[in-house]
């Protein structure tokens, strides 16, 4: 290993660092997350003697080394580095040269918080989304931020439509609302109420009182391309069960949809009575088709309803799994959802099941940065690696994977013991 892949390997944990960023930021306490460091960069890295030359404890910041000295009959005394890492915040973002970047992430998020147009938990997720913009110098724009914040407050009570893969990440180019904030970020005109000549006229609430309250999470709405009402935010779920399938009264419907608000209070019902684990799936072809599995409950959870489900407090009760594509973007995905729930399962995104149907295997749309998602496995970690290194090759949809092959990867799962 030579110092510039030192550079290159620190980089890689870059854009989940940012994400850090922004979750402190958004008030979650860092117990419940953890330190992002000390940071520990992974390699062989005897036999270059610059890595000793311009190491921390030569240059004042930087990497830090743990060493050993061993003394031995040919050479004498020899230092051996046991392990290369950052000790803080200020060493990492000053070797990768990302110190402007970061101090503009912290005030763009900052000052909208400031503006208090969007909730913490809605900004988290907003932010999520929108790190390349947030990263720009735009702090000395006060009717700029203004403006975002009223967007973010928008885009989190509406979602695009639910889109193929490779789509995503061009639709969102599409809609960026970055270029043009003092036009985009104008609040729509309101429909004006219809008159009441016997009534008088009650007086309006002061227009800034009310740009000032944060939307409560039980009136997020979608909004949809082309629509100009928004409509209700529901989450929609089954459940797999055939002994004991959901009731509601004397009807066993196939499938439910309730409103987020009433979905995150779903645990103090009698409505989880039988159910031991919960599937989370990112299309709606795979989410239909899922095959029947006792005592399962199955969530139709896209890219969109992924993040808002992390209100579900009660997914810690449950073995949780999550169904996604094998791409990069499913893993990132899967990464940033196991922020909230740590020991969240992949379910058909590995080596086996990339082989299996590598034959539907298809060009995919690549994370925007070179990182790789910081909560994975080593096995998921050399997945993802295996579908970076072929682009032509880097999706595989959950559409393609039959419901017997599900069916029978869910039997094994659900019979060995989950990993700690």
């Amino acid at each position: 290993m030579t110092v510039n892949e030192i550079k290159e390997r620190a980089l890689e944990s870059y854009g989940d660092f940012q994400k850090y960023i922004i979750t402190i930021l958004c008030g979650t306490p860092r117990d419940e997350i953890g330190s992002f460091f000390p940071l520990q960069i992974t390699g062989q890295a005897n036999g270059d003697p610059d890595i000793l030359r311009y190491s921390k404890a030569n240059t004042g910041s930087g990497y830090s080394l743990e060493t050993e000295t061993i003394v031995t009959r040919s050479k004498g005394p020899q230092t051996y580095i046991r392990k290369i890492f950052f000790a803080t915040e200020e060493d990492y973002i000053s070797f990768i040269d990302k110190k402007d970047e970061v101090n503009n992430l912290r005030t763009a998020i900052l000052m909208l918080q400031k503006d208090r147009k969007i909730t913490k938990d809605q900004l988290r997720e907003w932010a999520f989304e929108n790190i390349p913009h947030l990263v720009q110098d735009y702090r000395q724009n006060v009717k700029f931020w203004s403006g975002i914040a009223i967007n973010a407050q928008e885009e989190k009570e509406a979602a695009p439509e639910p889109q193929p893969e490779e789509t995503r990440a061009a639709k969102a180019e599409e809609t960026a609302v970055f270029e043009e904030p003092v036009e985009i970020f104008e609040p729509q005109p309101k429909a004006a109420p219809k008159k009441a000549p016997e009534k008088p006229k009650a007086p309006e609430q002061p227009k800034a009182q009310k740009e000032r309250e944060p939307i409560p999470e039980n009136r997020i709405r979608l909004k949809y391309p082309g629509q100009e009402k928004p409509r209700s935010f529901f989450i929609r779920f089954r459940t797999l069960s055939i002994a004991n399938p959901a009731r509601l009264g004397a009807l066993a419907p196939e499938e439910i949809s309730l409103t987020l608000n009433d979905f995150i209070h779903l645990d103090q019902t009698d409505f989880l009575r039988d159910i031991t684990t919960v599937i989370l799936v990112d299309t709606e072809g795979a989410y239909l088709s899922f095959p029947r599995t006792e005592n399962c409950l199955c969530i139709f959870a896209n890219a969109y309803t992924l993040n808002a489900l992390k209100l579900c407090q009660w997914f810690t009760l449950y073995r949780l799994f999550y169904f996604g594509t094998i791409s990069e973007f499913g893993f990132d995905m899967l990464s940033t959802f196991r922020i909230s729930y740590p020991k969240t399962e992949p379910l058909c995104m590995d080596d086996e099941t990339l082989v299996h149907f590598a034959q539907y295997l298809e060009k995919g749309t690549p994370l925007k940065n070179d990182s790789i998602p910081r909560n994975l496995t080593q096995q998921e970690k050399n997945t993802f690696i295996a579908i970076r290194q072929n682009p032509d090759k880097s999706l595989l949809s959950q559409d393609r994977i039959p419901p017997e092959y599900i069916q029978n990867i869910m039997h094994n799962l659900l019979e060995a013991l989950p990993e700690e």
